[in-house]
């Protein structure tokens, strides 16, 4: 996260690229990336093609599934997303 704040995207998103591979079974990777992705469409979608990103991310990680997606609320996190988007159906 610390890599999006400071505008350094490719490279934080490259972290959590690792982190994804590394530890596929965890959410981190997967929550900071959609996260990083979503960062500016908090309340407008700026960039469509992120918020989809996430989104797809965001499904990875339910279907992978992570063992700890409650605890980094992955299925919250997929909600706000597609109410973005303006689906808000989860599955």
């Amino acid at each position: 996260m610390l890599c999006f704040n400071l505008g350094r995207d490719a490279d934080a998103e490259e972290h959590c690229q690792q982190l994804i591979r590394d530890f596929p079974e965890k959410a981190i990777g997967y929550g900071a990336l959609a996260d990083g992705l979503l960062r500016d469409s908090v309340h407008v979608v700026q960039d469509r093609a992120k918020v989809e990103r996430a989104i797809h991310i965001l499904q990875q990680a339910i279907a992978y599934p992570v063992e700890d997606a409650n605890d980094f609320d992955v299925p919250l996190r997929l909600t706000k997303a597609r109410k973005l988007l303006g689906t808000g159906s989860i599955g």
